[in-house]
């Protein structure tokens, strides 16, 4: 049992250590996804459907943007037959936001903040999924972006609630006043 603020301290940098580790563990079997292509529709547009033509090949790493310039990304995702019966998912980071559609369906956002794109809960393996990103940069500033990086990955549900609710305690714990008798209560759940 840890009797001091200091023991209770070192135990939360070893946790943040740890969670940094299984971090690495969340998304398994990352493939590239390859052969993406763009097509820049213009300015000032509402939200539509993925054109039909226009596409250019647009191999990572590239830019791409403008002030309110929206651009469409093309591309498809194969499940590996490794990853049959697995959550699966698109790790896709173009920058600015973007609205993803799956199989011609809208599917999610992503943006900064959400870069996970499901595409199954239980794959079959060989499966291939059609994607579209409907994307802009910014509505306020001319931004230009690099597109960081599209792959497939094994998502792992039991790991992600982890690392979150130990992440959280960890966030709270660090902007609890010291002398706060619940902040005390949550340092002796690390015990």
């Amino acid at each position: 049992m840890m009797n001091f603020d200091a023991e209770r301290m070192m135990v939360a940098q070893q946790i943040r250590v740890r969670l940094q580790e299984l971090q690495q563990h969340i998304l398994t079997g990352r493939r590239p996804i390859e052969h993406i292509e763009a097509c820049v529709t213009g300015l000032d547009r509402e939200a539509e459907l993925p054109p039909e033509d226009g596409y250019k090949p647009f191999k990572l790493p590239r830019h791409w943007g403008g002030f309110d310039q929206t651009t469409w990304f093309r591309f498809q995702a194969a499940v590996p037959p490794e990853m049959k019966g697995a959550c699966v998912v698109a790790r896709i980071r173009p920058h600015g936001e973007s609205l993803a559609f799956v199989d011609g369906k809208r599917a999610q956002g992503l943006d900064e903040n959400r870069d996970i794109l499901f595409l199954t809960e239980k794959a079959e393996g060989n499966e291939v999924f059609e994607i579209h990103l409907e994307s802009v940069p910014s509505v306020r500033f001319d931004l230009v972006h690099p597109f960081g990086y599209a792959e497939v990955a094994a998502f792992h549900q039991d790991r992600w609630d982890y690392y979150w609710d130990i992440q959280t305690l960890l966030e709270v714990l660090e902007v609890l006043p010291e002398d706060y008798a619940p902040r005390w209560r949550l340092l002796r759940l690390l015990d």
